[in-house]
């Protein structure tokens, strides 16, 4: 859903009909994610940062402030573009510098939908409990006009099994959800929320074998001749655009949607450049070199 640029006024009218959104205006301070926003804040939240990248090497030195404080704070960072006004190459550098700021820090990247979806969902829980292996989570809508049966966004729950029976070994749970394991017997655990119950239970079990643990590792990618191989499963896709054209856009030539851990590409044509680019299923990218 979206509305025209910098409009706020119709926000608590739209609040039954979608969790949230970002305007364009900007508002550098706008980086809380703590607790104590409420669904207003969400329906029209303004951007960390908006510009229209006339001015690189201003927008870098404010990408450093805000996106310092945002990992200092445990906040959120949202950039505005009009991204028709610049070129590939300064959008890869506007990425690779995001790369950069945020290496080393435990971030999540990720859709802005996600963002506010989550951030009902975390706000919604009361309390967690633990009895014996079963986990029990119990929860309500802090804004029941919101549309919590819209929320496909999981609630992530850490978990410490130090000093327990399961202590050394690798774990799986009753309702399959996703599992990140963090070493030394930490976790954390998804568990789906529905808003139409006040609470939802599941068990933690030891497992055999390999675990099936999320691999949040950018993947890596080889050649040789037509195959390509990454260190994990990923989706694949081939671009391509002619050499007598460079500036000529990348068009997507071949794609195969599911994950594999290899894929041999048809014969190529002289007549073009072409690039891959593999993803994995936590949308970990890698983009390999041109050939």
């Amino acid at each position: 859903m979206s509305y025209a640029s910098g409009v706020t006024t119709y926000a608590s009218a739209a609040r039954t009909y979608y969790m949230g959104g970002f305007n364009s205006l900007q508002d550098t301070s706008a980086i809380s994610y703590a607790s104590g926003l409420t669904d207003m804040n969400w329906i029209s939240h303004p951007m960390a940062m908006r510009s229209e990248y006339q001015s690189e090497n201003a927008t870098k030195a404010l990408m450093v402030d805000v996106i310092s404080r945002v990992i200092s704070e445990g906040g959120i960072y949202s950039h505005f573009f009009h991204w028709h006004n610049v070129t590939p190459a300064l959008i890869e550098r506007y990425l690779f510098r995001v790369d950069s700021l945020i290496n080393g820090a435990d971030v999540y990247r990720g859709s802005a939908n996600t963002a506010v979806e989550y951030y009902f969902v975390r706000e919604s829980v009361d309390s967690i409990k633990y009895s014996g292996n079963t986990v029990n989570i119990y929860y309500h809508p802090d804004y029941p006009s919101s549309p919590y049966s819209r929320i496909n966004t999981p609630l992530w729950v850490y978990v410490d099994l130090t000093g327990t029976t399961y202590a050394g070994n690798d774990i799986t749970t009753s309702h399959g959800g996703k599992i990140r394991a963090m070493g030394n017997d930490k976790y954390y655990i998804s568990v789906p929320l529905n808003y139409a119950n006040t609470n939802v239970s599941f068990d933690i079990t030891t497992v055999a074998g390999a675990p099936a643990y999320i691999n949040l590792n950018v993947p890596t990618l080889t050649k040789t001749g037509q195959v390509f191989t990454t260190d994990q499963p990923c989706t694949f896709t081939v671009f391509r655009h002619l050499k007598t054209d460079p500036a000529t856009k990348w068009v997507r030539w071949k794609a195969v949607g599911t994950p594999a851990t290899s894929y041999t590409a048809p014969a190529f044509s002289a007549s073009y450049d072409h690039r891959v680019a593999v993803v994995t299923a936590e949308k970990k990218t890698t983009l390999g070199p041109i050939f």
